[in-house]
């Protein structure tokens, strides 16, 4: 079979690096590989100039019929405090797999571009290998994005969404935040929701959930149990699945999110709720 693959196509043209940190818009130009630096629109005021948006983007020409699309982008924690800055990097590097020993976020997200995009060509090409005279192009797909979220004069939250596709009736998309102290760069989870014990949070939850479902909060569980994928024995408060991911701080109070899958269909979305900031600890 191996003598029927297509020729290989424009793999992996030569890398380039454009742009100066705090430049304005995105800088374009014709290699496979673009690091650009601009202002982090979702950036509230009480940032704004202190933190800017870095973007690494690379496409792939496998075969005729096959292309990889790889691109992240992230805020560049460059004059911020040290500490928050500090801590804000180091979840980054966790987050996204990027080289900690690499200061300069720019090389980080371009070396980590580089390995994603490698890898997923080799599988494509692999796959394509078997099948070459597929009908219609295949583009595996991976985007990443961490902006700048909900600010207060104590905390500020980043937000992660990344989106996968290879192959198969639909991707696979994430989103979830982290919240930091700006006094220390600490990061903030589950002590968001301190106030509670456990048998309280998940009953606020439920009550989240029925908003998030459009549901009476009056009713009883029946209706949100025929809305999950939750068995029966783990719908009570003891027992009742917590998000996998930690909550973090938005506008509307401690954001409790739920990925695809985990407790509800796809079509589902990301279930979600909000304990007013009131009634978390702080």
């Amino acid at each position: 079979m191996r003598n029927r693959i297509v020729f290989v196509m424009a793999m992996l043209l030569s890398l380039s690096c454009t742009g100066k940190k705090g430049a304005e818009g995105v800088v374009e130009n014709t290699d496979s590989t673009v690091v650009s630096a601009g202002t982090d629109d979702s950036v509230p005021p009480a940032t704004e100039g202190k933190m800017r948006s870095v973007e690494c983007k690379k496409t792939v020409a496998v075969t005729e019929n096959g292309e990889v699309e790889v691109k992240i982008k992230v805020v560049d924690t460059d004059g911020m405090d040290k500490p928050l800055a500090v801590n804000m990097r180091a979840w980054l590097g966790q987050e996204l797999y990027l080289n900690a020993a690499e200061q300069d976020i720019s090389k980080a997200l371009e070396a980590r571009v580089k390995i994603i995009s490698d890898s997923l060509a080799k599988d494509l090409r692999d796959l394509l290998s078997f099948n070459p005279d597929v009908e219609r192009k295949v583009i595996y797909t991976y985007e990443a994005e961490v902006k700048a979220g909900y600010e207060d004069a104590q905390y500020i939250t980043l937000i992660l969404t990344s989106y996968e596709y290879y192959g198969g009736a639909h991707g696979s998309s994430a989103e979830y935040g982290m919240t930091f102290s700006k006094n220390d760069g600490k990061c903030q989870g589950w002590n968001l929701v301190g106030k509670y014990d456990k048998r309280l949070l998940r009953s606020k939850i439920k009550e989240g959930l029925k908003t998030y479902f459009d549901l009476d909060k009056n009713s009883g569980d029946e209706e949100l149990r025929r809305c999950l994928l939750i068995d029966d024995s783990q719908f009570d408060d003891d027992s009742f699945p917590l998000p996998e991911t930690t909550p973090y701080l938005t506008e509307k109070g401690v954001c409790m999110k739920y990925q695809s899958y985990e407790i509800a269909p796809y079509a589902a979305g990301k279930p979600e709720c909000f304990i007013p900031l009131a009634d978390s600890k702080r």
